[in-house]
């Protein structure tokens, strides 16, 4: 949950502490007030202090006690707990390990080791080391949880020293996490986090030893801030509405202030030892480009209305190359620069002028990135692979590796979980690679993946000795700020895959999540919602996708997307986990009252069982339509019904869910363009492709177009009929469309639930039994 404050003059978002759970206080034993000492390295820069400082912030609020920080051992006493934070030598011992001969791991090694009586050496031979060793020893030896959604941390009577001995690396160099640049809701994307809610997941980022994201640098404002507007003279201060296929995109707030919100990000992400990725489309200009240039060649055959110079037109490296040159001097660069040429698209009518199209695209910006930095890492992914298999023989493949210069190039495998690449391209023909993981394609937002498979693939690649050029682990997610067990156990797989158990996981998440006292408590019901759920499980919300385009199987429930097969059967066990899950979670509900982390997960676990509940009366009544069944029919919709009222009264307890609040900070920006409220409900709608949970759409939007369908189908049944195609609802839902675009979407107070979030929970899963 976050507090919101709308000031004129300021971007801003407290989230003040209510992203941490801490216990009741353990009883006093009596003794004197516990004594911290730590001892910083000499001469610490930056990242040394601020490990240090980290680590006194969270003995602050384990244990009540301020620690004192000390140029020397000698400045601390018998009496204290002792931590000896150390870069350099002291931890020489990293050199000796298996796979020390990487520079990447050896500079992220992490050195935890008991000293003498209530002492604890902490130590790296780099800084950022030191941080992820600080960030190691809070997670596995207090007890402390890092989390997307914020940090657990126990009271404590004591602090950990003796006993500990951990020397180990990362298995790979490069942990990466991407954030996506949606401009939906800031729970669900990252366009319009603050900057303060950037920082807080940078440092997430940190404490789970992720090293490396990526910034999306588009030839726009709200993407490149001054650099698009000072190199292709476009304007920030005129209202812009165009959308790229229907996606926002192009201005946001004025450029200098882009600027700044990205500059911060970037530098203080460098500061935590973080590099970047440029995500760099190469021949990309702005779609006013066009207009002020119409004389220039621009490719053809491309999607998301792209405007894309020729690649071999000499036009478009002049200003591909001084695009990315003002990128480096604004924000400057390490050395990464992302490009798939016309991803999704094919730029020409036969597959070997667009792979030669291309290729051609790769070789030009190549010499380009070579030209501007020496340093150049040219990156790629899979994806144009799997999207256009017509271009993408197994032969092209095969010559797009021969033909590039592979000394330079980095491919990181983009639905490796789902669609592996690397096993179908002799592991990219040996060039530089990295698994990826594409977590919530399509901007899924519901409970679900697949544990025991993420957990096998990435130790099979572990130990798979053709596998050598593999540097890491890609997470790509199209939205993030949700299925949080998921990216728990996939982000400490990309740290260490080696040993780890799902039965083992799921019982230190639950003591991090939930703490030792409540952690037999609360394992049953995780492992309920892992059962129903992440075993590849989960269950799309029909009501998200009614009417989308494409997927059927999202919404078998008018003719023309008939299913053959009856999903209900799976729904109904998946469900009794849910309910199971949440009942015996509410049990806790005393002892974790401090616990916003455990508020969170109720609030998922239960709209995700209303979910199910809902999705298997929708099916059921589709089903009776056809049967002639007016009655059943009637039943099963009262019970949708009932479940979206539940939902809805849920999410309305939650400020995280509310879309208004947004629309609200972003406009008061001085120099905001006016289109920005439309552009946000537009991008929550466009194709139904990142239609995620969102209070306001599902009172305005979702449920409204749901009774539009519902009603229908109870009228025409009454009536002995038994077929219904969109069409017969089209012109309904799209109307409730405009007015959601175009209408005020505050929603009334008298028509939110007055409650606690919890309140509204329980209210529901009594109400709601299983279907």
């Amino acid at each position: 949950m976050g507090v919101y404050s709308v000031s004129p003059n300021h971007y801003t978002l407290t989230l003040a502490l209510i992203a941490t759970a801490v216990w009741p206080a353990a009883a006093d034993s009596g003794g004197a007030p516990m004594r911290v000492c730590i001892v910083r390295p000499n001469g610490a820069g930056w990242l040394e202090r601020h490990a240090a400082d980290e680590l006194g912030r969270y003995v602050k609020a384990m244990t009540g006690a301020s620690a004192r920080l000390a140029q020397s051992l000698a400045e601390c006493s018998d009496a204290d707990v002792t931590y000896v934070l150390a870069v350099g030598p002291a931890a020489d011992e990293l050199r000796r390990l298996p796979g020390a001969d990487d520079p990447g791991r050896l500079r992220d090694g992490v050195v935890i080791r008991s000293g003498g009586p209530g002492q604890l050496k902490i130590a790296a031979l780099e800084p950022v080391g030191l941080l992820y060793s600080v960030y190691r020893y809070l997670e596995r030896y207090c007890g402390v949880g890092f989390f997307w959604d914020g940090d657990y941390v126990p009271r404590r009577a004591d602090l950990p020293t003796a006993g500990i001995d951990s020397v180990e690396l990362p298995r790979w160099p490069v942990r990466h996490f991407g954030l996506s640049s949606g401009w939906g809701l800031a729970k669900w994307h990252h366009q319009f986090r603050t900057p303060d809610e950037r920082r807080r997941l940078l440092d997430w980022m940190a404490k789970r030893g992720i090293n490396r994201s990526h910034h999306a640098f588009g030839p726009t404002a709200a993407q490149s801030g001054t650099s698009a507007t000072r190199v292709f003279k476009i304007s920030d201060d005129e209202p812009d509405n165009f959308t790229f296929a229907g996606w926002p995109g192009c201005l946001d707030f004025p450029a200098d202030v882009r600027t700044q919100i990205t500059k911060d990000q970037i530098d203080y992400g460098r500061k935590l030892g973080l590099t970047w990725i440029y995500y760099l489309a190469y021949g990309n200009v702005p779609h006013q480009f066009r207009t002020m240039h119409p004389d220039y060649r621009y490719v053809d055959q491309l999607g998301y209305s792209a405007t894309v110079l020729y690649p071999d037109d000499p036009k478009c490296r002049e200003w591909s190359e001084a695009f990315y040159r003002d990128i480096i001097a604004t924000y400057g660069t390490d050395h990464i620069y992302q490009d798939c040429p016309f991803v999704e698209s094919s730029g020409a009518t036969e597959p070997e002028q667009s792979f030669q199209l291309k290729l051609g695209a790769a070789k030009q910006m190549c010499e380009v990135f070579r030209e501007l930095d020496r340093q150049a890492i040219w990156e790629s992914d899979s994806w144009d692979f799997g999207a256009l298999p017509q271009v993408w023989s197994d032969e092209r493949i095969a010559r797009y590796f021969a033909d590039l210069p592979r000394g330079m190039m980095l491919i990181y495998d983009t639905a490796g979980l789902e669609n592996p690449f690397y096993k179908r391209t002799e592991y990219f023909k040996r060039t530089p690679w990295a698994f990826g993981i594409l977590h919530s394609f399509q901007g899924d937002d519901y409970l679900h993946g697949d544990l025991p498979h993420a957990l096998s693939a990435i130790q099979e690649i572990s130990r798979d000795p053709q596998a050598d050029r593999c540097i890491g682990v890609y997470h790509v997610p199209e939205t993030t700020g949700h299925n949080v067990l998921f990216f728990d156990l996939t982000t400490e797989l990309a740290w260490q895959p080696d040993g780890v158990t799902l039965d083992g996981f799921i019982g230190d998440y639950v003591r991090r999540r939930f703490g030792e006292r409540d952690a037999a408590r609360m394992l049953p019901a995780v492992n309920d919602v892992v059962d129903a759920v992440y075993r590849g499980g989960g269950q799309m919300p029909i009501y998200h996708k009614l009417g989308c385009g494409y997927g059927p199987w999202w919404w078998p429930i008018v003719d023309e997307h008939k299913s053959a097969d009856d999903s209900r059967p799976a729904i109904a066990p998946a469900a009794a986990k849910l309910r199971e899950a949440v009942l015996t979670a509410l049990e806790c509900r005393r002892s974790q009252a401090a616990n916003p982390l455990y508020e969170n997960d109720l609030v998922d676990w239960t709209r995700t069982y209303l979910t199910h509940v809902f999705n298997w009366a929708v099916l059921d009544a589709y089903n009776a339509f056809g049967e002639g069944d007016a009655d059943r029919v009637r039943r099963s919709a009262n019970l949708a019904r009932q479940c979206l009222r539940h939902i809805d009264a849920i999410l309305s307890t939650r400020p995280d869910f509310r879309l208004q609040p947004q629309i609200d900070r972003c406009a008061a920006v001085p120099g905001a363009n006016p289109h920005l409220a439309w552009y946000m409900k537009q991008h929550c709608v466009n194709d139904l492709y990142s239609a995620n949970e969102v209070y306001e759409q599902l009172h305005w939007y979702y449920g409204p177009r749901m009774e539009v369908y519902l009603s229908a189908i109870e009228r025409r049944a009454a009536e002995g009929t038994r077929t219904i195609g969109w069409t017969d609802i089209a012109d309904r839902c799209d109307g409730i469309q405009q007015r959601w675009l175009n209408d005020d979407i505050r929603v009334p107070d008298r028509e939110r639930y007055h409650g606690a979030p919890l309140n509204a929970v329980e209210a529901s899963v009594r109400a709601i039994g299983l279907p």
